[in-house]
């Protein structure tokens, strides 16, 4: 019985070592990834949120456009109920 329980305990500490190595090796960096959200272009982004989005996206979407988005200077001349009557209507 007692070499059972430490046969399991030298599996579990193997599989712990193996794994930390495995995880460590994965490299964390997301440049890649950047690169590929860099590469498409501002059409295929709008073409995927609207087919992919909803009305639950819209204040996250809103809070991380950046400041020289084309939507502030098209918004300049309607109000703020303007603004959201035509984004109540829109969505889903």
């Amino acid at each position: 019985m007692n070499q059972r329980w430490i046969k399991y305990a030298a599996a579990a500490c193997i599989t712990v070592v193996i794994g930390a190595a495995f995880l460590l090796n994965i490299p964390l960096n997301n440049s890649s990834l950047n690169a590929g959200f860099n590469e498409l272009s501002e059409n295929e982004i709008i073409t995927y949120l609207e087919l992919y989005s909803d009305r639950s996206d819209t204040p996250l979407i809103i809070e991380n456009l950046s400041p020289e988005a084309e939507i502030f200077n098209i918004s300049s001349g309607l109000s703020n109920d303007e603004i959201e009557e035509y984004i109540n209507a829109v969505s889903l």
